[in-house]
């Protein structure tokens, strides 16, 4: 799985050095939001996609997982909020 992240993380930032760095917040995010990687990463990708920006993905990931926790929301429906936001408001 860490191998995949870097991988496309170094692909969608064009850095490896950004790729690794990317990598970490993702499995710090996940881990202080005692949530999968996995789908912290999905996450992530979603708002770089449309922000290209590492700082705003940072902060837009954990404000959504934050109401997740205090909505106590599935990760589905966390995903489909996610790309929701990113499909109508970007």
């Amino acid at each position: 799985m860490q191998q995949d992240m870097l991988a496309q993380w170094t692909t969608l930032t064009g850095s490896a050095g950004k790729g690794k760095e990317l990598v970490k917040e993702t499995n710090d995010l996940a881990i202080a939001a005692q949530n999968s990687t996995e789908m912290v990463n999905d996450l992530n990708q979603k708002f770089y996609a449309v922000t290209n920006s590492s700082s705003k993905t940072r902060d837009l990931s954990k404000a959504v997982l934050t109401l997740q926790d205090a909505f106590g929301q599935s990760d589905d429906a966390v995903k489909n909020f996610a790309y929701a936001v990113v499909a109508n408001d970007w």
